[in-house]
């Protein structure tokens, strides 16, 4: 798992456009799926689609926010079928509710994962639709209150940084892994 992790987080590296959403299986093992950019109303079903005949995935975000929709929709199937989210770099607002679907969630020691009210697509109000679909979505991920409290402590335009000591005092469990031990002998150029 390292090493697809390692490898995943490669080919992320790269500057973020627009969403992109594929499926790359790495040495034969487990499927990985890459979601970088910012999450766009239909990128659930382009997500549902690239998905659907996996049985097994790793699911690697970056992304800066977006459609709050798509990303709750996006967490929910991938609870409902098994698979692991990760976050090497950065993942703010609406990437952050998705990668909270994981059945094992992952974490680079640097990463950024934000969470925030989430804001009204295209303005920036606060949606109060929005928060509750993002309660009640913490709570289908078995999250506790006082995670959701947490959550949703900050507006659209402010983020509450997830560290591993703020993930275990709020009961949300997330395993850390270093890219470049996961590199280490499994991984790295030969």
């Amino acid at each position: 798992m390292k090493s697809i992790i390692c490898v995943a987080v490669a080919a992320l590296a790269l500057p973020a456009k627009a969403a992109t959403i594929t499926v790359q299986t790495i040495h034969g093992g487990d499927p990985v799926v890459l979601i970088d950019g910012h999450f766009e109303e239909n990128d659930f079903i382009e997500f549902y689609a690239k998905t659907s005949d996996l049985d097994n995935a790793l699911v690697v975000f970056r992304g800066d926010g977006g459609d709050g929709g798509a990303a709750i929709d996006i967490g929910r199937t991938i609870k409902a079928r098994g698979f692991a989210t990760a976050v090497a770099d950065t993942c703010y607002a609406s990437c952050a509710i998705a990668w909270l679907g994981g059945i094992k969630r992952f974490m680079g020691a640097k990463a950024q994962i934000g969470f925030c009210r989430l804001p009204v697509p295209k303005t920036a109000r606060e949606s109060l639709v929005g928060n509750d679909s993002n309660a009640e979505y913490a709570a289908e991920m078995d999250l506790r209150p006082s995670a959701v409290e947490w959550m949703t402590a900050k507006g659209p335009d402010e983020l509450s940084i997830l560290t591993k000591a703020e993930a275990d005092r709020l009961g949300i469990e997330v395993d850390i892994y270093d890219a470049k031990a996961a590199a280490g002998p499994q991984g790295g150029a030969r």
